[in-house]
């Protein structure tokens, strides 16, 4: 099973990633953030926005980095700002679940404050460019801790709750 999070900076994507990969979910957990171009990493040191172009390149990349996982059960964070990206994730893995992964906007100012690389302000900026998602098959809301977002997967994904949480500590 392939799980995609996305969302704005700050919402908690890492965070929910985390969950799935530990005990009892056991998913194998890919950061798409360790995958940014060094173009993308400049843009984000100097403020600015990522053009089109960055989201395309970078898309492609993880795409590539996805297909030569081989996990059974991946979860992947990214925040993937646009729907056209979005989109090629689902044209290259079509049995894939995308996961909004949504806080309210105190708990984002607060984690973005907490964060040396994208703060507040920055995060304000880029926020204009989130396209509202079309196609996707949930959202998870982050804003009251681990045991939230655990019922909430356990809720999107019974199967997972089946196969994999008989075992509850």
């Amino acid at each position: 099973m392939l799980i995609i999070l996305f969302g704005l900076a700050g919402s908690g994507k890492n965070f929910v990633g985390e969950i799935f990969h530990q005990h009892p979910f056991s998913f194998e957990f890919m950061d798409g953030d360790h995958y940014l171009t060094q173009e993308m990493r400049d843009a984000i040191a100097s403020k600015q926005s990522f053009t089109q172009d960055m989201r395309d390149q970078f898309t492609e990349e993880l795409i590539d980095k996805i297909s030569k996982s081989n996990a059974e059960n991946l979860v992947v964070a990214s925040a993937f700002y646009k729907e056209k990206n979005r989109q090629q994730l689902l044209a290259a893995f079509p049995d894939a679940k995308l996961i909004l992964i949504e806080a309210d906007l105190d708990h984002i100012q607060n984690r973005l404050l907490e964060r040396n690389d994208i703060g507040p302000d920055y995060a304000k900026k880029i926020k204009i460019n989130f396209e509202q998602p079309i196609d996707f098959h949930g959202t998870i809301l982050n804003n009251a801790g681990k045991e939230e977002v655990i019922e909430q997967i356990e809720t999107f994904f019974p199967e997972i709750k089946r196969n994999q949480l008989s075992i509850r500590i």
